[in-house]
C-alpha cells in the first residue's frame, strides 16, 4: 500500500499557524493568554509555574523567552532568488523536510512592505502572506533593533 504525502499548498497553513504562535510569544510575549504561554514554554523545556495568570507566567519565565529570540530560527539574511531575481530578508526557521522560512521585502527606505511564510519540501512548495500581521511586524521589528537587517545588508555588499 502506498501512501502519499500531503502538498506543501495542503500543509502550510497549520505550519504558518504554528510558527506564529512560537514567534507571537517570542516577539509579543505581553499579548499572549496563559494558554499561550503555558504551550510555548512546554514545547521548549521552559518550568512553568502553575497559574492561570498570564502576568505571573510571564514574569517567571520572561528572561527564559527572551533567551530563545537569539536561537530560535536557524539563521537571518539577504538573499536573492534565482528565478525571479527578487531581493528579500530571509528568516530561516527550519531545513530539510520540510522547509520553512518566514521572507520579508523592505523598500529604498528599509520599510518592511511585505512579509510571507514559506513551506519548502522535496520539489514543493507554498507560502501565505503575512503581510500585516502583528507578530511577523513584530519579528522584523526585533531584527531591525538588534541590528541584524543592516548587517546582512552589509555582508550582501561586501
Amino acid at each position: 500500500m502506498t501512501t502519499t504525502q500531503a502538498t506543501c499548498a495542503e500543509r502550510v497553513e497549520s505550519h504558518k499557524e504554528s510558527r506564529l504562535a512560537d514567534l507571537k510569544v517570542l516577539y509579543r510575549p505581553h499579548d499572549c493568554d496563559a494558554d499561550e504561554l503555558v504551550a510555548f514554554c512546554e514545547d521548549e523545556g521552559i518550568d512553568v509555574p502553575e497559574d492561570d495568570d498570564e502576568s505571573l507566567i510571564l514574569d517567571a519565565t520572561e528572561d527564559e523567552i527572551y533567551e530563545r529570540q537569539g536561537s530560535y530560527g536557524l539563521c537571518f539574511g539577504y538573499t536573492e532568488d534565482e528565478e525571479t531575481g527578487l531581493r528579500y530578508f530571509r528568516y530561516c526557521l527550519s531545513t530539510g523536510g520540510p522547509h520553512e522560512e518566514i521572507r520579508f521585502f523592505v523598500d529604498y527606505s528599509g520599510s518592511l512592505y511585505k512579509a510571507e511564510f514559506w513551506l519548502l519540501d522535496w520539489y514543493d512548495g507554498a507560502c501565505r502572506t503575512i503581510t500585516g500581521d502583528d507578530t511577523a511586524q513584530a519579528t522584523w521589528d526585533f531584527f531591525v533593533e538588534i541590528g541584524a537587517v543592516e548587517a546582512a545588508f552589509a555582508e550582501w555588499e561586501a
